[in-house]
């Protein structure tokens, strides 16, 4: 299952290391004294060490699923975290995450996906005009990202590794974790299960960054499937010259919900959050093709 429609991705792995891991050999990691924490609701309170250039590319079964919150039960999701790799043999685990900025990062994803399926899913499923709904959404949905980061105030965002709008292009760490959520899924494992959360260094910035992907579905093929209605690609090649979110297929991986967090600076508190605005737009009825 590839992420984009242009084929699959190079796949960079990253060094990543799990919230609870077996000690069992893996072909592609040589981790050491791993001893997983006790609660099985947790992101664990283990140890782990590994050699420089290594890492775990894990499957279900070397995770625990995190429990409580809106995610529980079958909507749990597993965590992993990532982590550089040291020049050395020996590097103790990073500082994890607390568990107050994954359930908000979860929060801001299902305030989301319950407002996009209400107002532009439902629509094209009720068998709407697809280029209303098109314009309904280019022009709203990017406004509901920023309610979601100024409400929790973090960065919440969406990115795939082809973007319809270059301005949603992702980083570097982006792009990793999006390639091993193609490379778990092309093994087997479930989409809907992936989940990766992480504490990362950047310049003088300690940050948290979360990361689920998002697929596909049915209604979403109306601008983004192989047979996608002339009306709609006219439009789309007014506004977005530079797309590279079409061919895609019912079920496959679209992108990711991304959120970050500066938790501090120069090792000090971060500045207050700064509430964002969108530029402005011209109106739908000048932007609808005839």
């Amino acid at each position: 299952m590839r992420t984009g429609p242009s084929g699959p991705p190079m796949v960079m792995p990253p060094v990543a290391r799990m919230a609870a891991v077996t000690t069992a050999p893996h072909a592609f990691c040589d981790f050491e004294n791993v001893t997983a924490g006790s609660n099985p609701g947790s992101i664990g309170s283990e140890t782990a060490r590994t050699g420089w250039g290594s890492f775990w590319l894990a499957s279900r079964r070397n995770f625990r699923l995190v429990s409580g919150g809106p995610m529980s039960g079958r909507h749990s999701r597993l965590i992993w975290i990532v982590f550089a790799a040291g020049l050395a043999a020996c590097e103790p685990r990073p500082e994890q995450p607390a568990e107050a900025d994954i359930q908000a990062a979860r929060k801001a994803a299902v305030s989301f996906d319950i407002r996009m399926k209400r107002e532009i899913t439902d629509r094209l499923e009720r068998g709407e005009d697809p280029v209303a709904v098109y314009l309904a959404y280019a022009d709203n949905v990017p406004g509901w990202g920023l309610e979601i980061s100024n409400a929790e105030k973090i960065d919440f965002s969406r990115t795939a590794i082809t973007v319809r709008n270059p301005a949603n292009s992702p980083d570097a760490w982006e792009m990793r974790q999006m390639e091993l959520f193609n490379l778990l899924a092309d093994g087997g494992q479930d989409p809907e299960s992936f989940e990766v959360a992480e504490i990362v260094s950047e310049g003088d910035e300690k940050v948290f960054r979360w990361m689920r992907p998002t697929l596909m579905g049915e209604a979403c093929m109306a601008c983004h499937g192989e047979a996608v209605s002339e009306r709609i690609k006219l439009l789309l090649g007014q506004e977005y010259p530079l797309d590279d979110a079409l061919g895609y297929s019912e079920g496959q991986l679209g992108g990711a919900y991304s959120v970050r967090k500066v938790l501090s600076v120069d090792g000090k508190e971060p500045p207050p959050y700064v509430a964002k605005t969108l530029p402005q737009r011209l109106p739908a009825d000048q932007r609808r093709p005839d």
